[in-house]
């Protein structure tokens, strides 16, 4: 694969999640443009993200006033400069090493690729309650949007740019 790719993190007190993820990315990923968009951290991420920025490549957003994951990813979104932009939750276990494989299916014609709980081999490890909520959104949302797709709240995605940008 020779296109580039943009991988969006969102934090917010990931301090202790946060070194993992872009090791993870270093080691998995080429040509890659990493852009961390931070809620204005209150638990020493934005100072250990200091500490990395000699290890790791990365661009820092550190956003003082607004707040939330959907603004987060949109306003890393604007950032993007890869041929592919993708996000992942800076907590996820090893879902990273996943990015190939749905990277390989942008390559192969697909518009975006999903890490999904709700296929076969997925899984949902979080708190019960985490997990109850997520499923009965997914089911209550499949059944009203009649299409076939399996998880609309998954923060694990990545698309073709053209895909992100709209007219």
């Amino acid at each position: 694969m020779n296109k580039t790719v943009s991988i969006i993190l969102c934090t917010f007190n990931e301090v202790n999640h946060i070194e993992k993820s872009l090791d993870l990315i270093k080691k998995n990923l080429n040509n890659v443009q990493v852009i961390i968009v931070d809620d204005n951290s209150s638990d020493g991420t934005i100072e250990k993200l200091d500490q990395l920025k000699y290890k790791f490549s990365f661009e820092l957003y550190v956003r003082k006033k607004e707040r939330g994951l959907a603004t987060a990813q949109k306003f890393g979104f604007s950032k993007a400069k890869g041929d592919y932009v993708g996000t992942v939750d800076v907590n996820s276990k090893d879902q990273l090493l996943y990015f190939k494989d749905l990277i390989d299916r942008l390559d192969n014609g697909y518009d975006i690729a999903v890490l999904s709980r709700y296929v076969p081999g997925g899984g949902d490890e979080r708190v019960f309650i985490r997990s109850l909520t997520s499923l009965a959104i997914n089911k209550v949302s499949k059944f009203f949007l009649r299409i076939s797709f399996n998880d609309f709240t998954s923060g694990i995605f990545i698309m073709k740019k053209r895909a992100s940008i709209r007219n």
